[in-house]
């Protein structure tokens, strides 16, 4: 059953969903880092800052550790980093047509300004990870646990979030092109400040909550999702 919030009516209060738990990541005392840190194989990184980096190509070693990293501009061709642990750090100015993530790991994690095209993050574990002002082509985010997600003025094209299991998330002034929920566990995901224009698999959408506005438009995909046949 889709939960329908309506904010102006006060015995409905107890529906409001549980917001995201988000906490900034707290940056101090970073030593400047280099390109070559980054390109090591093996060696985790901790408390660095990069600024203005490009790479054709930037593959991390397996299950990599970076811990308390700001990185400040970066334009890469493709990124690759399977399995990598992102741990209280900040990316902005990010800029990357092709990410290949799979099983990342992020926590306590901010990304801003930044431009991703694919990013195949599938069956990534995500705690506390905020994405403010990005935009991404494809966010690929199938079986991945999600918990404490918020996604701020964005724009996501296709978002697939095929088979996931989501609790307290979040969009706020975010524009989904196509939503994609089939057999996903959703719980407090809150698509209210969300622009939505299609959604595949509704019965996917248990679990969401959604506003009465977003409810009338669609009426439609859930009458004939449910088979009904509606007649003047």
């Amino acid at each position: 059953m889709v939960t329908v919030s309506v904010p102006d009516m006060a015995d409905q209060r107890s529906d409001q969903p549980a917001a995201p738990q988000v906490e900034t990541p707290r940056l101090e005392q970073l030593t400047p880092g280099v390109s070559g840190d980054l390109s090591v194989d093996d060696d985790d990184l901790e408390n660095l800052h990069f600024r203005d980096l490009s790479f054709e190509t930037l593959r991390l070693a397996p299950n990599r550790i970076l811990d308390g990293i700001h990185i400040d501009g970066l334009r890469v061709g493709h990124w690759e980093s399977l399995g990598a642990r992102l741990v209280e750090s900040i990316l902005e100015r990010v800029e990357a047509p092709g990410v290949h993530g799979p099983r990342s790991q992020f926590t306590d994690v901010e990304i801003r300004q930044s431009r991703l095209g694919s990013a195949e993050l599938y069956e990534a574990d995500w705690r506390s990870v905020h994405f403010v002002d990005c935009k991404i082509g494809f966010l690929n985010l199938r079986g991945a646990q999600l918990r404490d997600v918020a996604f701020t003025d964005c724009t996501i094209d296709d978002l697939d979030v095929m088979g996931a299991t989501a609790a307290r998330v979040d969009f706020t002034g975010t524009r989904i092109g196509r939503l994609d929920v089939h057999g996903a566990t959703l719980s407090d995901v809150d698509l209210r400040g969300a622009e939505l224009h299609e959604i595949v698999n509704l019965a996917g959408l248990a679990g969401v909550t959604i506003s009465h506005a977003q409810l009338l438009l669609l009426a439609p995909l859930l009458a004939s999702h449910l088979g009904l046949r509606v007649v003047e």
